[in-house]
């Protein structure tokens, strides 16, 4: 399903194979950057370890508690590495995001990202429902489910 959205390569995790997997595709030198958007510990991790020399790790997915995740300075330090935290934004990036949907982001599926619509009535089926669409979102609509 990423793929449709531009990701050439795409690897489970919890594969077996998921280390040899990874390496084919990053050969020796690793990943420029690495995104973690699932709010996992094993993923922030993972991100840290595949980065290149220089590399640079993203973090945005955890934005709720999570187990900690062991950090080795000296790796930062001698893999010159840079760790963001991305969380909340400014009024103006909400318009930058219209504006890419209503442009250039019509060329991705993405409805295909909503697993349900339910009316603000509807708003604790909808609750319960994304409990269940894993990967998927909900959406409340003010005037009903359109």
């Amino acid at each position: 399903r990423i793929t449709e959205f531009g990701a050439t390569h795409t690897l489970d995790p919890t594969a077996a194979d998921y280390d040899a997997r990874l390496s084919a595709v990053l050969g020796t030198r690793g990943a420029d950057c690495a995104l973690e958007l699932a709010g996992r510990a094993e993923a922030v991790a993972q991100c840290m370890s595949s980065v290149r020399i220089g590399g640079v790790v993203i973090l945005a997915g955890t934005v709720s508690p999570t187990p900690a995740v062991p950090l080795d300075p000296q790796q930062v330090v001698r893999r010159m590495l840079t760790v963001r935290g991305v969380h909340n934004y400014q009024a103006c990036h909400l318009q930058q995001a219209l504006e890419f949907l209503a442009g250039p982001g019509r060329q991705f599926p993405l409805d295909s990202l909503i697993a349900g619509r339910y009316s603000l009535d509807d708003a604790e089926a909808a609750f319960a429902a994304a409990l269940a669409a894993r990967g998927r979102r909900i959406a409340i609509m003010p005037t009903g489910s359109e």
